[in-house]
């Protein structure tokens, strides 16, 4: 099983990466278990299969926290994600459906590829965007049948840790939507 922790960047940081965290862009790569620009997923077809999934903080106004939530590329706010050239991630020429699901009784501390084959059930991963997320969440996730990390698997995934929205610390003062989100993911390996 492969086992990795990744940071992913809000929309602000989507294309390009905040200095504190260089290798953290806005779309998530199941395959390779690491970001990428939208650049990227818009240069072909070939790399668009390779992102799985977006981060995004929904403003709900100055020094009042946003709301962080996870979406399937196919599914809401890829227009506001831009590429250098101003080219929106809904022209991409693929859009992965990766679907999303909340888990409340799963030992993530104690997953195995046998456990997350016996306990997380593919039916009941079904949606596209999990709205809002929060620290600590365990996500099960269902790669589109597109994804270059290969068709309907399954994984889970951790929320640990999110950079704040307002006060100390914030990655840009004044833009509660510009955040860093840490996951760490356990990935039963392709057979």
């Amino acid at each position: 099983m492969d086992v990795a922790t990744v940071n992913i960047s809000s929309k602000t940081f989507a294309n390009s990466a905040h200095e504190k965290y260089p290798d953290a862009y806005g779309l998530l790569s199941f395959k390779d278990l690491k970001t990428y620009s939208i650049d990227y997923a818009l240069t072909s077809a070939d790399n668009a299969k390779n992102v799985d999934l977006k981060f995004y903080c929904m403003g709900k106004g100055s020094n009042v926290d946003s709301e962080p939530r996870l979406y399937s590329i196919n599914a809401a706010k890829s227009d506001e994600y831009k590429g250098s050239n101003g080219a929106g991630l809904n022209t991409a020429a693929v859009k992965n459906r990766t679907m999303l699901a909340k888990l409340s009784d799963f030992d993530y501390d104690n997953a195995t590829v046998t456990s997350i084959a016996s306990e997380i059930s593919a039916s009941l991963i079904v949606k596209e965007d999990l709205i809002p997320i929060t620290e600590g969440d365990i996500i099960a996730f269902k790669t589109a049948s597109t994804s270059a990390a290969g068709g309907n698997r399954i994984g889970v995934m951790r929320i640990i840790s999110m950079t704040p929205s307002t006060g100390e610390g914030v990655l840009k003062p004044g833009d509660t939507t510009a955040r860093v989100l840490t996951v760490e993911i356990k990935f039963p390996k392709k057979k």
